[in-house]
């Protein structure tokens, strides 16, 4: 019995691993990871992919600090950015994105982690 629960959380290890890991391949890092103040959460730029509603866009990331698999993480704006955007904590449940927008739509899809979120750029 011992052996088979050894598998069974083997098993369920390796699935974790290969969902971070394909999420991670096709969203690319465009900048560092940010905590919030109290570490609760951590904010991230990261790159979207070709499928995603704003193709080769920027994708702003909130997750939980754990567990620390950015796959769990939740899109919090979405929007096509000269240069690199970039992400800094106003307070615990209030996050800033500054970015020179340059096309396109900014996306702000529902955020279920209590936060706000606030867009600086310019056109």
């Amino acid at each position: 019995m011992k052996v088979l629960g050894t598998l069974v959380i083997a098993a369920l290890l390796a699935l974790l691993s290969y969902w971070e890991i394909s999420w991670r391949l096709v969203h690319f890092e465009d900048g560092p990871s940010v905590a919030s103040p109290t570490g609760r959460l951590v904010a991230q730029v990261r790159n979207l992919p070709e499928s995603s509603d704003l193709p080769y866009g920027s994708g702003v990331f909130v997750r939980r600090s754990f567990p620390p698999l950015w796959a769990s993480s939740e899109m919090v704006l979405a929007a096509y950015c000269k240069g690199a955007a970039s992400v800094s904590w106003r307070s615990e449940r209030h996050l800033e994105v500054k970015c020179e927008h340059s096309e396109g739509p900014i996306l702000r899809p529902t955020i279920n982690l209590g936060i706000t979120v606030s867009f600086v750029g310019g056109a």
